[in-house]
């Protein structure tokens, strides 16, 4: 019979202190500060000088505002859902913040009056978002995988599309013309890119239990 005041004294003389995490919304700002601040540094090589859009474009600003909104709410929902027992009622607030950019974006093509545009267009957005989002991957992962989650999927779709609209934030800041109807489609293809990039980088590092096969609740 195994010896239950024994095993305990064992598992108390190993348990070492545990730090207490800071809440999501502090984590969700420091970590999204650090990783935009790595994907512009990664995008050196690729991005267009900054500051071609004047301040009054107020489409574009529009655009700004509401990818940072939602980049941190989304990885705000992801820190939430990775700790078990946490909600996820941060998760209809991010699909009003899609849709609202869908619609700010549709309007900003409209406005614009610029022709549809032809294949090719939106490359370099593609390639930039692509380039500024693989250090911000990493950096979201690793603070993911110090809590682990048993909702893997749904927790690294929210830190995807987190990634993703900080990604675009940036492309907002050196976009080098005016949004055309085939380059918004580049810029969905990317993001859509980047969201299951993340998710197939993470589950290995995020999945909770690590070790062994485990049930996956969405």
């Amino acid at each position: 019979m195994v010896d239950h005041d024994a095993l305990i004294e064992t598992l108390a003389r190993a348990a070492t202190p545990v730090r207490r995490l800071r809440p999501a919304p502090l984590r969700a700002l420091a970590w999204a500060a650090i990783a935009m601040a790595c994907g512009w540094i990664a995008t050196t090589g690729v991005r267009a000088p900054p500051g071609l859009w004047s301040g009054g474009d107020y489409w574009q600003a529009t655009q700004l505002a509401l990818l940072l909104m939602l980049g941190v709410a989304a990885l705000v929902s992801a820190f939430e859902m990775s700790i078990a027992g946490r909600s996820t009622r941060l998760q209809p607030l991010l699909v009003i913040g899609v849709l609202a950019w869908l619609a700010v974006s549709f309007g900003s093509i409209v406005a614009s009056g610029q022709p549809l545009g032809t294949v090719g267009d939106g490359l370099y957005c593609f390639r930039f978002l692509l380039v500024a989002s693989l250090p911000m991957m990493i950096l979201v992962v690793i603070a993911l995988r110090r809590t682990g989650s048993f909702r893997p999927r749904r927790t690294l779709l929210s830190a995807g599309l987190g990634i993703a609209a900080l990604s675009a934030s940036l492309l907002a800041l050196c976009h080098p013309f005016a949004l055309q109807f085939v380059d918004f489609l580049m810029h969905l293809a990317a993001i859509a890119s980047i969201v299951a990039l993340t998710l197939l980088l993470g589950m290995r590092w995020v999945a909770w239990p690590t070790r062994g096969p485990a049930p996956q609740r969405w």
